[in-house]
């Protein structure tokens, strides 16, 4: 089972939506001699993703103002389904936006590396667009995070730097995009890890999202139990 909802980042509310895998295509794929739900590794390959089309669709089409947050038991799919997203979102042609969706594993992180990681995790997304001119990268390469200490890295650091990479983005977006926004996607995965930092990181989340970068950053988050 799969849970999503609309998300207020370091909030306590979300409207939340179940969703049920559709049984019967599950069972088609059974008699054919295929099981596409084996226990494993998490897919990247987009051949291997099954089932599931219909519901990244639906968490593109909100995200293009909201973020989502994905809750659930282990094992159910979400890594799965957060690769599948970024597959989609890097491709999608939509009328009013482009998508530049990052994906970060959170499992481990201490807060004190939290901003530092996202940071990183950014910054190598950005320079692996397709066309990057090398006029661009030198802004990415000497952003704060690569000369303060991982631990010493700040949210006022992180936002610096952030607002230094979207400018970068946004420049690539206007000879690429023309006449379309940007949409910077954080793929979070195995956001339980917060509920077990301090609350003023949280905070400081909450406020990049809602009020620094509200019309260019959105997320969607996944993991078991997420405050």
């Amino acid at each position: 089972m799969v849970i999503l909802g609309l998300l207020a980042l370091g909030g306590a509310g979300y409207v939340s939506l179940e969703i049920i895998q559709n049984r019967r295509r599950s069972m088609d794929a059974l008699n054919r001699g295929y099981n596409p739900y084996v226990s494993g590794e998490p897919v990247r390959r987009e051949e291997m993703f099954f089932g599931r089309h219909g519901l990244v669709q639906r968490i593109v089409d909100t995200l293009h103002n909201n973020s989502i947050m994905i809750h659930g038991e282990r094992r159910i799919g979400k890594t799965t389904l957060l690769f599948q997203l970024a597959s989609v979102l890097r491709e999608v042609n939509d009328d009013h936006y482009w998508f530049v969706p990052i994906y970060v594993d959170l499992e481990g992180t201490a807060q004190e590396h939290f901003f530092h990681s996202l940071i990183e995790e950014i910054a190598d997304g950005t320079l692996e667009l397709p066309d990057l001119p090398p006029e661009s990268r030198p802004p990415i390469e000497s952003l704060r995070y690569q000369t303060i200490e991982d631990g010493a890295y700040t949210d006022r650091d992180f936002n610096r730097d952030l607002r230094d990479v979207i400018d970068v983005l946004q420049s690539y977006g206007e000879s690429h995009y023309p006449g379309k926004q940007l949409r910077l996607i954080l793929l979070l995965d195995e956001m339980d890890v917060m509920s077990q930092y301090d609350h003023l990181i949280q905070q400081q989340l909450r406020r990049i999202f809602m009020r620094e970068f509200s019309a260019t950053l959105g997320a969607v988050v996944a993991g078991i139990q997420i405050s």
